[in-house]
């Protein structure tokens, strides 16, 4: 007869010493996932502290517009008015010269300007970063200044990589700024003019619909728009910029009962700027 009570004693003993193997399993296991967590660690730190110091070739560039300390980067100044937007907008008159400063901590480079319209003079650079300049209209028109700026990194040490690219515009008059010329609803059909430099502001109230789509100008070549919303009321803000004719318009789409069909009211007006 075979002999069961040993063969029960073999398997029994073979469970028995199969629990230190199923430990040693575990903490082999546990070994190897903490030797991966720290490669991964170190090589984290590795790619995080790799990164030496930037410049403007290597970066990746996002453009951004740089809002400094300074409205828009444009010191207080009599006779300049800015408004904030995407770009930023200075308004200023024949002959007045107001300063720039960009702010510390990054290393600007490139200022320019797109046009004859201003003289920029003065440039200097901190050594802690930042950008001054002094920045005169010359003659009327509109133009865009630029400047990039990147990280001012210390070798060894972690730096971000991106270059920001700050933008204003310019828009000088022949005289002092003009009054600012206002538009309703009530103006819809009207040919009216300006000059260059002079701002447009458009609010439409009136209707019989929920809300005017947001005023828009085409051609946008002489009226270059600021703000501009949609709604009840919908407002939009111009600056006249060059000589030319251009049309704001708006649309105010009727809302009606299942038994009509819908209708839209548009509104329109012709500005000349000279």
């Amino acid at each position: 007869m075979p002999d069961v009570a040993g063969r029960r004693r073999s398997v029994r003993a073979l469970g028995h010493d199969d629990q230190p193997v199923g430990q040693l399993g575990m903490a082999i296991r546990s070994s190897v996932r903490s030797w991966f967590t720290r490669c991964l660690v170190i090589a984290v730190l590795g790619v995080t502290i790799g990164v030496g110091p930037t410049s403007l070739a290597s970066a990746s560039v996002r453009h951004l517009t740089v809002v400094s300390t300074s409205s828009c980067g444009v010191l207080s100044s009599t006779g300049v008015s800015v408004t904030g937007g995407t770009p930023c907008v200075a308004s200023t008159s024949v002959g007045t010269a107001f300063q720039l400063s960009l702010r510390k901590g990054l290393h600007w480079r490139g200022l320019r300007t797109s046009s004859s319209v201003v003289k920029i003079s003065n440039v200097v650079s901190g050594s802690t970063g930042g950008l001054t300049a002094t920045v005169v209209a010359a003659e009327p028109g509109a133009t865009t200044l630029t400047a990039s700026g990147a990280p001012i990194c210390v070798p060894g040490e972690a730096c971000p990589q991106f270059v920001l690219l700050w933008t204003l515009r310019v828009v000088v008059s022949s005289s002092s700024t003009p009054r600012a010329m206002v538009v309703t609803l009530g103006d819809s059909g009207r040919h009216d003019s300006a000059v260059v430099g002079q701002r447009v502001y458009v609010r439409l109230m009136g209707g019989t619909s929920a809300r005017w789509s947001e005023p828009i100008a085409r051609p946008t070549t002489s009226l270059h728009r600021i703000t501009g919303t949609s709604g009840r009321p919908a407002t939009a803000t111009f600056i006249a910029e060059r000589r030319g004719v251009t049309t704001v318009t708006s649309l105010d789409t009727i809302a009606c009962s299942p038994t009509c069909s819908p209708s839209t009211v548009l509104f329109r007006i012709t500005i000349r700027v000279g």
